[in-house]
């Protein structure tokens, strides 16, 4: 696949994460297939889902937790007994990783975990016995995620705290999934909410802003769709000047619409729709930077210096490749037809 057939599954997502730093004139575009570790339980799958410092990159490969240093080599981290699958979703410039990790025989159910690089083990929270997911990692190293079911905010390890509803929320809402966490320690969500009205079921999903430190309460973010309990309207990440992404999903039968959304500060007002791809009527943001042939492809995370993470699989060999486009900008085009 050539570098610019690529980079048409790349432009919504480079154009809603201008990296930070132009890339500079030494940049060259190209597409880097990562190395896959030999043995593991999803040989044909590998993806790259986060950027760490001095070349390191993090995500999966064949099914394992994994990592990719500067010489492009590829390392599983060690997983504690019992696991036997799982996936880093983030890491930070100090090399501490976080993600989830899957027993045998319960490979829809996720623990979290964080994880040093170059320790001897992972860090698995709240011991493992509560199920969860640790889904990212600033660099002063305040980790968010889900455990039993409810929000939470670690520092090396420890609880900070349990991230509250919205007090302007519904009764019952609850929160679904945490998201994101930037650079300051302001972190996203997802909040779900039911309820009866005119006989009818109703409900929504929304985004939930906590600002750092606890010392504010959180913001609900307005969506489009406020009674469809079948629309979900999801929050992806959210970059170091408070601006959040995500998208809303309208699913019905074998119909589906996805449309992007941005939210800015001071969340006041509806999200603002960037607008489609011309002949790509779908979109989700996937991840921001902090500041056509048999084959398909789909991005995961930007860095600041133009490089985005993601998989490239190939329909002909059914195999799912971690890559990374370098230059990325550079790459992207809005395809005709």
């Amino acid at each position: 696949m050539s570098a610019a057939a690529a980079a048409a599954v790349l432009t919504g997502l480079i154009t809603a994460a201008a990296p930070a730093a132009a890339a500079g004139p030494a940049c060259t575009p190209d597409i880097l297939r990562l190395p896959a570790l030999a043995d593991g339980p999803s040989p044909a799958y590998g993806s790259v889902r986060a950027f760490g410092s001095g070349g390191l990159v993090a995500g999966e490969s064949a099914g394992l937790p994994a990592y990719w240093t500067a010489d492009h080599a590829v390392h599983a981290l060690p997983l504690p007994e019992g696991f036997v699958s799982g996936e880093v979703r983030a890491v930070n410039a100090k090399g501490l990783m976080v993600g989830v990790l899957r027993r045998a025989g319960a490979p829809d159910t996720p623990y979290g975990f964080t994880y040093q690089k170059g320790a001897a083990a992972v860090r698995l929270i709240g011991g493992g016995t509560t199920a969860g997911a640790v889904t990212d990692v600033n660099d002063a190293g305040r980790s968010v995620g889900m455990e039993g079911g409810v929000p939470k905010e670690w520092l090396n390890g420890a609880l900070v705290r349990e991230l509250p509803v919205p007090a302007d929320a519904r009764p019952g809402t609850r929160i679904v999934s945490v998201n994101g966490i930037n650079a300051r320690g302001d972190i996203v969500g997802t909040a779900q909410t039911s309820y009866e009205e005119d006989d009818q079921l109703r409900g929504k999903t929304f985004p939930v802003v906590w600002p750092a430190g606890g010392g504010y309460p959180p913001y609900s973010l307005q969506v489009w769709t406020e009674d469809d309990r079948t629309v979900w309207t999801t929050a992806a990440g959210i970059d170091d000047r408070g601006r959040v992404v995500g998208h809303e999903d309208r699913s019905y039968r074998d119909w589906q619409e996805r449309k992007p959304a941005v939210w800015k500060k001071p969340y006041d007002a509806l999200p603002n729709d960037p607008g489609r791809v011309k002949g790509y009527e779908q979109l989700t943001f996937d991840g921001l930077s902090g500041t056509g042939p048999d084959s398909r492809s789909s991005a995961y995370a930007a860095s600041d210096d133009d490089r985005v993470g993601g998989t490239f699989y190939d329909w002909a060999t059914m195999k799912g490749t971690a890559v990374v486009w370098t230059c990325a900008s550079k790459q992207a085009y809005a395809p005709q037809g």
